[in-house]
C-alpha cells in the first residue's frame, strides 16, 4: 500500500511516520501555496493508494481529491477541519475575532504563539503526558524557522462547504472527543456529506489521536474497513 502523508499546522513533516513508517511525508510548508502543492501532489497521483493527513493536511487532501487532482482508494482524516473559522452560513470552528487575535499574536511572536498552540493538542487529552513527550520528538526550533503564517491564512480562508464529496474514496474519519483545536463536531460534519465514510471518536482524546495511542490508531487503520473496531470507538 503506497500511503502519502500530510501533517498538521506548526508540527514537522514526518509526524505521522509513527502510525505509517514507510510512507511518504509531503512537506507542503516547502512550497509557495496550495497551487504548488497541488502540483507536487498530482505528480504523486498514480502511484498513491492511500492518503493519511492530519489537521490542516487533511483539509489539504480533501481540497485535492475534490479538484480530481489525486484520487487514491483510501483516505484517512485525522482530526481534520471541515472549516477553521465560522461562516455566516455555518457556525462550525472559531470565530472570526479570535482567529484575528490569534493570527496578530503569531505575527507578534511566533515562538511563543507556536509553543501555545503545542500545548492546546494536548489539552482536554486523557494521556497529555504522553502526548506531550511524543511531541518533543520533533524539533521544535526547527519548526519554528518555518513561516507559518501563510498556511494559517490557507486554514482561515476556506472552508469544505464548497467541496463536491460525490466520487470520494473510502474515508476513515478518526478524532479526539476532547479535542481543544478542531471540535469533533468537524468530523460528523465530514461523515454527514461523504457517502463512504467510517467514522470513529475517540473519547478522552484530544487532537492527536496518532500520539494517544498509535499503536491502536495504526490498527485502525490498516483493518480500514474490515470489521469495525470496538471500545470506545463510534462507529457511523
Amino acid at each position: 500500500m503506497r500511503t502519502l502523508t500530510l501533517s498538521g499546522w506548526g508540527h514537522a513533516p514526518d509526524t505521522l511516520r509513527l502510525i505509517s513508517p514507510d510512507a511518504e511525508c509531503l512537506d507542503y510548508t516547502s512550497f509557495r501555496d496550495t497551487d504548488e502543492v497541488f502540483e507536487q501532489m498530482a505528480k504523486r497521483a498514480r502511484s498513491v493508494d492511500r492518503i493519511i493527513a492530519w489537521s490542516l493536511g487533511g483539509q489539504l487532501a480533501v481540497r485535492a481529491i475534490a479538484a480530481k487532482i489525486i484520487r487514491p482508494r483510501l483516505l484517512t482524516l485525522i482530526a481534520t477541519p471541515y472549516q477553521f473559522v465560522e461562516t455566516a452560513d455555518l457556525p462550525l470552528g472559531m470565530d472570526r475575532s479570535q482567529f484575528a487575535e490569534f493570527r496578530e499574536r503569531y505575527i507578534r511572536d511566533p515562538q511563543k504563539t507556536l509553543k501555545k498552540a503545542w500545548n492546546l493538542v494536548a489539552w482536554n487529552d486523557a494521556r497529555a503526558r504522553a502526548v506531550r513527550q511524543a511531541m518533543r520528538s520533533q524539533d521544535f526550533n526547527r519548526v519554528a524557522e518555518v513561516d507559518w503564517l501563510p498556511w494559517l491564512d490557507v486554514l482561515g480562508a476556506f472552508s469544505c462547504e464548497e467541496i463536491d464529496f460525490s466520487g470520494f474514496p473510502n474515508t476513515l474519519l478518526v478524532h479526539g472527543k476532547n479535542d481543544a483545536v478542531v471540535h469533533y463536531l468537524h468530523s460528523l460534519r465530514f461523515a454527514d456529506r461523504i457517502e463512504n465514510a467510517t467514522l470513529l471518536v475517540w473519547n478522552q482524546c484530544g487532537h492527536a489521536p496518532h500520539w494517544y495511542d498509535g499503536v491502536k490508531l495504526q490498527r485502525w487503520i490498516m483493518a480500514h474497513f474490515e470489521p469495525k473496531p470496538t471500545g470506545d470507538a463510534h462507529s457511523r
